[in-house]
């Protein structure tokens, strides 16, 4: 059984299209395409998430399991505003003060995703500090750095 939401598995197949396409920038803002592999099958998968980019390092996070791909390294593509980029994913589990700064940037760069991780929002833009630490408990960061070709 897929880790993966009920509505996102509705949604996924419909948004990959959208940013494949030509309106991409639409949404292609805030949510990127991410294509890694398998890491015993060797297969190829896409799935888009929200994510911000800082300094040539592409940041995304994930509660379903696929992030275990990754482990250790792994080369990946992502499809970002149209562009094909290649880069070095590594996933960040253990270091709870860098997710949540990151978990922080994000929110504040894609703040509709902050239902996702049960995070409130107030009147001025500022994120719930005590939400946020409890978010990264489910959460998965994911940094990508980008190669210099990308």
């Amino acid at each position: 059984m897929s880790s993966t939401p009920f509505i996102f598995r509705l949604l996924n197949p419909i948004m990959k299209s959208v940013l494949k396409s030509p309106v991409h920038s639409v949404v292609s803002r805030q949510i990127m395409i991410f294509t890694f592999n398998g890491r015993n099958s060797g297969e190829s998968y896409s799935t888009p998430v929200s994510y911000y980019q800082e300094n040539g390092i592409v940041v995304c996070f994930t509660h379903a399991e696929w992030w275990t791909n990754l482990v250790g390294g792994s080369k990946v593509r992502m499809l970002i505003r149209g562009e094909e980029h290649t880069g070095t994913a590594i996933p960040i589990c253990e270091d709870r003060e860098k997710k949540i700064l990151g978990l922080g940037k994000l929110l504040t760069a894609v703040p509709n995703d902050a239902r996702f991780y049960d995070v409130k929002i107030d009147q001025q833009g500022n994120l719930d500090q005590g939400d946020l630490e409890h978010a990264i408990d489910n959460a998965t960061m994911i940094e990508v750095s980008l190669d210099s070709s990308s």
